[in-house]
């Protein structure tokens, strides 16, 4: 067999397994919150949870857009998807932190891509403050897609070709 059609294998593997797991684990958070927790739940004098609906983007970005903005981020958050998942496909070869990185991404899009259909905006509730400050809400698939973004670029500018 091809030794390129093999790697190619092993990357589409890599990149679905963490790209579903990463879904997989927001999802369960996310019902798990949603079903069990109260309104507002203090873990820690630094983290509580909190159950909020996010209009706009990551992080509570944008949180006062309209209605249809929902529609808009959606459609972006699809784009991005097809146009990573197409990446990784054709790919002949991937650096495993590049398999890594496109996999949090989309892992996390797809999550909260599913709650846009669902709710009609991003189910939040990871709630980070201190005394009077409070760092925007968030979630799991948040987190994902900013690690891996983060990953991506940081590793896209330090890589050697």
């Amino acid at each position: 067999m091809n030794p390129d059609k093999n790697l190619n294998k092993a990357i589409i593997l890599r990149f679905s397994v963490i790209a579903s797991i990463i879904f997989l684990l927001d999802m369960l958070t996310k019902y798990l919150v949603l079903t069990f927790s109260p309104y507002h739940l203090g873990i820690t004098p630094y983290l509580s949870f909190i159950k909020v609906y996010n209009y706009g983007a990551s992080f509570s970005l944008g949180s006062s857009f309209t209605h249809y903005a929902n529609y808009f981020l959606l459609a972006v958050s699809v784009l991005v998807i097809i146009v990573i998942v197409i990446q990784v496909i054709k790919q002949k070869s991937f650096a495993l932190h590049q398999t890594n990185s496109l996999g949090l991404i989309v892992g996390g899009a797809l999550g909260n891509s599913i709650d846009r259909i669902r709710f009609g905006a991003v189910f939040d509730f990871i709630s980070v403050h201190y005394n009077s400050w409070y760092y925007p809400t968030f979630n799991l698939a948040d987190s994902a897609i900013t690690i891996g973004a983060i990953l991506y670029i940081w590793n896209s500018l330090t890589s050697h070709k």
